[in-house]
């Protein structure tokens, strides 16, 4: 197993958390979004978390039914595209989990595209499993908005262009408050803010590789899932919500980054966005992103 390439540990741990429940996706997704950042940052940042994630991957899969899979020898199957686009045609028509079903699956999608001889059928399957379990969420994820699935909104109001779309997503991922807790639950309102951003990505992804029609559909929920961070915004600090600041020492708001993986996914995500041609004002783009701070002290 020490052999293994980061693309592919990363992938069977994906498809291993479909095992369990959709958040598990994250140690995977986590791997692969570090593969996806030795694009742009030195080995030698890299190295503490890449050393960490890998044996975070290992450990999850080693004590799961994917552990076979970290064997090569399997036979590829050759419906994997069709498989992995079904599986993600019901997350173009509601809204789940601040689209972390399309974020995973699209990031197994990038790895397959390239090494499809990794789309064994117990990979494939469960990635499957992993986009079905995305799609079961508490219905109170968004602050005060009880049934967000009835929620009005303006389709009409979408920008129509990448260039716009993008920007859009930049300033609204901006931190504004703090996670707040209830007796209810724990809003997460930084986290639901910034996957505005890895939820754009992992569309503009899907069109890249060739799946526009789940890239056309799912635009709408991608706006839905915007207007809906807006609007925790709104009452946000009527319901005490502390506004964002950073922790006491530090100006990096991801002090404890090596212990999530979501600094890595946010990362490579608004690097790819910024490196895109479609971005007529990366400039501004990257000031917004300097003043999000992802960036890490290994």
């Amino acid at each position: 197993m020490s052999s293994l390439n980061d693309q592919h540990l990363g992938l069977v741990a994906l498809a291993a958390s479909g095992e369990k429940r959709w958040f598990f996706g994250h140690v995977g997704a986590g791997l692969l979004a570090l593969d996806r950042l030795k694009t742009y940052d030195s080995s030698a940042e890299l190295a503490p978390a890449l050393e960490q994630y890998r044996g975070k991957a290992k450990t999850f899969v080693e004590e799961s039914e994917m552990r076979a899979s970290l064997t090569p020898g399997s036979a590829a199957v050759d419906d994997w595209r069709e498989r992995l686009g079904a599986a993600l045609v019901p997350h173009t028509k509601v809204l789940r989990n601040s689209g972390h079903g399309t974020i995973y699956i699209t990031w197994a999608i990038r790895i397959l595209s390239s090494s499809p001889d990794l789309a064994t059928d117990p990979v494939v399957a469960g990635l499957e499993a992993l986009a079905q379990s995305a799609l079961n969420e508490d219905k109170s994820r968004y602050l005060s908005i009880r049934d967000h699935d009835r929620i009005y909104y303006d389709d009409a109001e979408v920008p129509t262009s990448e260039t716009d779309r993008v920007a859009s997503a930049f300033h609204a991922a901006l931190p504004q408050f703090q996670d707040l807790e209830t007796s209810e639950r724990t809003y997460f309102l930084t986290g639901s803010k910034i996957h505005v951003l890895t939820y754009l990505h992992a569309l503009m992804e899907l069109q890249h590789f060739g799946f526009d029609d789940l890239h056309d559909a799912g635009i709408s929920r991608w706006w839905k899932h915007l207007q809906l961070c807006r609007a925790m915004e709104l009452v946000a600090k009527d319901y005490g919500a502390a506004a964002w600041s950073y922790p006491e020492g530090t100006t990096d708001p991801y002090a404890k980054v090596h212990e999530d993986p979501h600094a890595y996914k946010y990362r490579a995500a608004a690097l790819d966005l910024l490196a895109s041609d479609a971005n007529s004002d990366r400039s501004a783009l990257k000031s917004v992103m300097d003043r999000m701070q992802w960036v890490w002290a290994p």
